[in-house]
């Protein structure tokens, strides 16, 4: 093969080669109803989209069972605080009444009956009014929720009126508005206060209970079960022992 043929021949090879270059470098048209390839994500996007989604997912979850919890405790908070005033307005109208203290059982064996201690006289009338007067302004804020000020209008009228014989059941009030805010350290000297400054008073037996039912709280179980048990023995077949034989008997079922 001479020269003329092989210049010829590299020729045509150039062009055909150059022709397919120019092929393949032209756009390919896409399915009119598939998206073009350039448009596609890559495997690696859809992996973070999908552990992004998955991420979002968790904390819709979290806070859904967040709100679920806070809503359980507002709903247990606001039926709690419906029990303790309806519970205050029963023992305070009871109390009026003269049917709040707990009646000692019968002499066992024949033996004399123990002696009464005589109440204390009562203070001149018009200062009685006004005690009753600043006593039931105190237990309104109780009975309306401001338990801080109430405790501090019965803590006033104790220093007021130290002989009242109101005196003891503002003290077991002082003691309560510390449990209801769950103040228990603060409620377990208070209700302490009202067995042993007030022995007479008709407050004792519900201070006693209320000793068993902050020591529970506290989860200071043996606590708890020895005032409860207490309770039942000092005062059994009352509406005071039914209550602590109620919470003993919780404590035993949650195996405390």
């Amino acid at each position: 093969m001479n020269l003329r043929a092989i210049f010829i021949l590299l020729v045509v090879t150039l062009f055909w080669a150059t022709s397919a270059l120019a092929v393949d470098r032209r756009p390919k048209r896409s399915n009119p109803g598939t998206p073009a390839a350039a448009s596609r994500p890559s495997p690696d996007t859809l992996v973070d989209l999908l552990v992004q989604m998955d991420v979002l997912q968790n904390e819709v979850r979290e806070l859904r069972n967040l709100v679920e919890i806070q809503s359980n405790e507002i709903k247990r908070l606001k039926s709690q605080q419906r029990e303790l005033l309806k519970d205050m307005d029963r023992r305070l109208t009871r109390l009026e009444r003269g049917g709040g203290a707990v009646a000692p059982g019968p002499p066992q064996g024949g033996a004399p009956a123990k002696t009464v201690k005589a109440p204390p006289p009562p203070p001149p009338p018009g200062n009685r009014a006004q005690e009753q007067k600043e006593y039931d302004a105190a237990f309104g804020l109780m009975k309306q929720g401001f338990y801080e000020k109430a405790g501090q209008a019965f803590r006033r009228f104790i220093d007021r009126y130290p002989a009242s014989p109101l005196a003891g059941n503002a003290q077991y009030w002082i003691a309560e508005a510390n449990y209801v805010v769950r103040n228990f350290r603060r409620a377990l000297e208070e209700f302490n206060k009202v067995i042993d400054a007030y022995p007479d008073s008709v407050k004792v037996p519900d201070a006693m209970l209320k000793l068993g039912y902050t020591y529970y709280e506290l989860e200071e179980w043996g606590k708890a079960r020895e005032h409860l048990t207490r309770v039942v023995q000092r005062y059994p077949n009352t509406r005071i022992a039914k209550s602590a034989e109620r919470r003993l008997a919780k404590l035993k079922q949650q195996g405390h």
